[in-house]
């Protein structure tokens, strides 16, 4: 059945700053996929802003993941933006969003991915409840989407409404990984990072992480 989505709105303002969709269109150049210009934001986050992008070579759609520039001379954060690109790109799933590319321009990063035609759940959510049929198939999709990422290893850590894209036949995709690491991974993580709404014990801890941690986040999401 069809799920009720919103429309797009303008984007919305960081605090302190102009609104992220205010920036001039730019094209951004790759010798392989030549000029891809920068149109509509749609969507914010703390480390990015995402664009709507139309290669000129085929008229293929993208959505443009932009590092904001007050990160540029960060390297945590320049890390964990790599990182992310790396670990997505590991991934091949219908209900994960897809990498497409990640590149260097204009003295900060991009990632490039599949345009997901929708809504994220938040704003789905927003419209009004979901019918019963609606909400099994929306959370058997993202279930399926995690226990493909935990096969390959990879947790997302930030699971939450605001990372849910679904369109108006009832598609799901996983998206933002900025938070995501291996599951083998043996370093030390120095800071508690997440959504506490969504996150477990462990997480707020920074101990024991495991595929426990992302199924904790989407009973937050079921409930």
């Amino acid at each position: 059945s069809v799920i009720r989505i919103p429309r797009t709105g303008d984007c919305p303002k960081s605090t302190g700053e102009r609104p992220a969709g205010a920036t001039p269109q730019r094209r951004i150049v790759r010798e392989e996929s030549g000029g891809v210009p920068l149109q509509a934001c749609i969507g914010t986050g703390a480390m990015g802003v995402v664009y709507k992008a139309v290669r000129e070579t085929d008229g293929m759609s993208y959505a443009v993941k932009m590092l904001r520039h007050r990160f540029i001379y960060s390297s945590h954060v320049i890390s964990r933006f790599d990182q992310e690109a790396d670990l997505v790109g590991r991934l091949q799933h219908p209900n994960i969003v897809g990498l497409r590319g990640h590149f260097v321009a204009f003295r900060t990063r991009f990632i490039v991915l599949e345009l997901f035609d929708g809504a994220d759940l938040r704003h789905v959510l927003r419209e009004g409840p979901v019918s019963e049929s609606q909400a099994r198939a929306i959370l058997g999709q993202i279930a399926a989407g995690l226990q493909y990422a935990h096969g390959q290893g990879i947790l997302h850590l930030d699971l939450k409404p605001a990372n849910i894209l679904v369109d108006q036949q009832g598609n799901v995709a996983i998206s933002d990984f900025g938070l995501s690491r291996l599951i083998e991974f043996d370093g030390c993580d120095q800071e508690c990072v997440g959504t506490p709404c969504y996150m477990p014990p462990e997480q707020f801890m920074m101990a024991d992480l495991g595929p426990h941690c992302d199924w904790y986040s989407l009973s937050c999401i079921a409930h």
